[in-house]
């Protein structure tokens, strides 16, 4: 294989390998959210209050609440309440029934078990505390909200980049390796006739 070959198979294995590079199955992580609910996920015990309703208070990393964040109840994932939270980000939820419910406030999610107090488990709590920083990163592969359509290359993906082009030139230079010893063989091959 000659050097214009082997420049040819580099140029194509880097095209392919940025083309799977954002593909999960090619990443050492994956990317984008995780589901939330599963059977690991943790669930929190509430008291409903005699009059139907739920205390829960929002809060950042520092425990300060955060006031004027929309609050979203789902069930069975349908919106069943919503509210803003208020001073020292206390909010309460009214008409909401026993079960299981998903609480969105702010950056914070919770996956929450709403009971009668006749029914509650010793764990259950009056007011559930929510942590939620805006200001917390977190490093996702993929589209960003500054550069938005723009794909950035997880460690996986370079990982994968860097191996198929190692392979790749490890393969074209056992080719080339290959034709060096055919081209030596056929020169001993005509000094050794008569």
């Amino acid at each position: 294989m000659k050097s214009t070959g082997l420049r040819k198979m580099i140029v194509a294995l880097i095209a392919v390998a940025l083309g799977v590079s954002g593909n999960p199955l090619f990443a050492l992580d994956t990317p984008g959210p995780r589901p939330l609910p599963d059977a690991k996920a943790r669930i929190r015990d509430v008291l409903l209050s005699e009059r139907g309703v739920v205390e829960l208070q929002l809060v950042d990393s520092q425990g300060q609440g955060l006031k004027n964040v929309p609050v979203t109840v789902k069930f069975q994932d349908r919106i069943v309440a919503q509210a803003t939270t208020g001073e020292n980000g206390l909010v309460s939820l009214e008409k909401i029934r026993p079960g299981q419910h998903t609480v969105h406030a702010g950056a914070g999610i919770e996956l929450v078990r709403v009971w009668q107090p006749s029914a509650a488990p010793p764990s259950a709590v009056n007011r559930l505390a929510i942590v939620s920083d805006e200001r917390v990163v977190r490093g996702q592969p993929g589209s960003t909200p500054s550069n938005p359509g723009q794909t950035t290359i997880s460690p996986g993906g370079a990982l994968t980049i860097l191996s198929l082009v190692g392979a790749g030139v490890a393969l074209a230079e056992i080719e080339s390796q290959k034709d060096d010893i055919k081209s030596l063989q056929s020169q001993v091959n005509a000094l050794a006739s008569p």
